[in-house]
C-alpha cells in the first residue's frame, strides 16, 4: 500500500487489510506519518507527533474491529497518558498527562493506535482554529485542524457505545482526507 492507496482508504477498510495482513498496525503509521510530514507544513494542523507512544501501541494492538488504524486526537480532548497537551494555549503549553481519558480508553479498546493531536484555537474557544499557540490551520474550510485526517467512516455519532456523544463532535481520524485541497496535494482524486 502507498500513500495514495492510504489516502483513499477509509478506517474500517485499513483494518481489514490490517486484519488480512496486506500491511501491519506499524505500517499503517508509516503512511499517516508520513501524509502528515508531508502535508503539516502547508496546513499546520498537527501540533504534536506522539510517534513513541504510537508505536508502541501499534506493535501490540488491542483485538478490537479497528485494530492498528491510527487516529489523531484533537488538543481539547482525548487526552493519552504520556502525551503533551496544551489545548492551544500558551498557559496550558506543555502540559504532560498521566492518564488516558475515557475517550481514549474506549478508542483503544476498539483497537484505535493514537498518533498525535490537531491543533485547536486556545481552550476551544473559537469556531475556527486559529491558535496564538501554535498559529493558524490553513485549510480552507478548515473549522477544525482535525479536518486534516478524517476518514470516510465513522463519523461523529455513529456508533454511540464507542464514542461519548460530548467527545465525538471532536474526533479526527488519521486515514482518508476529506478536504478537497488535502485530496489535492496527494493526488488523492
Amino acid at each position: 500500500m502507498d500513500s495514495r492507496d492510504y489516502a483513499n482508504c477509509d478506517g474500517i477498510e485499513l483494518a481489514a487489510r490490517i486484519r488480512d495482513g496486506e500491511l501491519t498496525a506499524t505500517d499503517a503509521l508509516e503512511l499517516a506519518y508520513g501524509l502528515i510530514d508531508r502535508l503539516n507544513p502547508q496546513v499546520n494542523a498537527f501540533v504534536h507527533r506522539e510517534e513513541a507512544l504510537a508505536y508502541a501501541v501499534a506493535r501490540a494492538p488491542s483485538p478490537g474491529p479497528l485494530a492498528g488504524v491510527p487516529i489523531a486526537m484533537k488538543d481539547c480532548v482525548g487526552g493519552v497518558r504520556g502525551a503533551v497537551r496544551d489545548y492551544g494555549s500558551r498557559l496550558a503549553a506543555g502540559l504532560l498527562l498521566d492518564a488516558d481519558e475515557e475517550v481514549v480508553v474506549r478508542l483503544r479498546a476498539t483497537g484505535l493506535v493514537p498518533t498525535g493531536t490537531t491543533n485547536v484555537p486556545e481552550f476551544s474557544s473559537s469556531l475556527s482554529t486559529e491558535s496564538r499557540l501554535h498559529g493558524p490551520c490553513r485549510m480552507a474550510p478548515c473549522a477544525t485542524g482535525g479536518r486534516v485526517a478524517r476518514s470516510g467512516c465513522l463519523y461523529k455519532n455513529h456508533n454511540p457505545d464507542l464514542l461519548m456523544p460530548h467527545a465525538s463532535e471532536e474526533m479526527s481520524w488519521c486515514t482518508a482526507p476529506t478536504s478537497p485541497a488535502v485530496s489535492d496535494a496527494i493526488g488523492a482524486r
